[in-house]
């Protein structure tokens, strides 16, 4: 999944290295990152990401593995940790970020895959400390409407594929989580109408108002690579 969207294919090291700083409490905007490294059309090598790492007063170590059980092993170990990995992945072309590992599956921030960003869920949550009044979480707000809203997606679209529906709320659960978003009691109403609307424009995006998804996996849990390099934000 993404929860910032890359404008263009070459920032996707900035963009990467942010999610990854962002794990580690540490807010940067991938301009700021993209300058400091001097990203360029060609892209944003494991060096360049390094020495930005430095600046915000973190460790990049780039490692190398061309065993994919090696590699496997201790990208799980690193998670576990609660250290951010980048991946250098599609024959070494594209930086995504491992944040999170769950009997064998892996949560993936890719910026190329924005269907979770930001600036949907700031629409319609805010910071704790600037909501007025009693609020909830979104995991406590998906307690209570997830299945109503998922029944209203199969309505409107005819037969959808529940789970990938539900994985796509669980992850706008991670990035309000992530950045500490929370739902107002008095706007739980207008929440619902809006998170089904994301929800449904998802749906229409990805595979038309009629079409059915049987079948779809979720992007966001993925196996990783087996053999490239991976550095580890710590």
């Amino acid at each position: 999944m993404g929860i910032s969207r890359q404008p263009d294919k070459w920032q996707c090291g900035p963009y990467a290295l942010k999610h990854a700083l962002l794990m580690r409490g540490v807010l940067a905007s991938e301009w700021e990152i993209g300058k400091v490294a001097g990203t360029t059309p060609l892209g944003t090598d494991e060096n360049q990401l390094a020495r930005v790492a430095r600046h915000y007063g973190c460790e990049l170590p780039t490692i190398r593995k061309v065993d994919a059980d090696g590699a496997r092993q201790e990208l799980v170990t690193y998670l576990r940790e609660g250290t951010p990995c980048l991946l250098c992945v599609n024959g070494w072309d594209h930086w995504v970020t491992a944040v999170q590992e769950e009997k064998g599956r892996f949560v993936i921030l890719d910026s190329q895959q924005p269907d979770v960003i930001v600036e949907d869920l700031v629409a319609i949550c805010g910071p704790q400390t600037q909501q007025g009044g009693r609020s909830l979480s979104f995991g406590e707000f998906l307690r209570r409407h997830a299945a109503m809203i998922i029944d209203q997606l199969d309505t409107w679209h005819g037969k959808i594929d529940r789970d990938a529906a539900s994985q796509v709320l669980q992850r706008m659960r991670f990035v309000a989580d992530t950045y500490g978003l929370v739902i107002r009691q008095s706007d739980e109403k207008r929440t619902i109408s809006a998170v089904s609307m994301i929800l449904a424009l998802w749906s229409a995006a990805e595979y038309g108002s009629n079409r059915s998804v049987a079948g779809w996996q979720c992007a966001s849990s993925v196996e990783p690579p087996s053999a490239n390099p991976l550095a580890r934000a710590a």
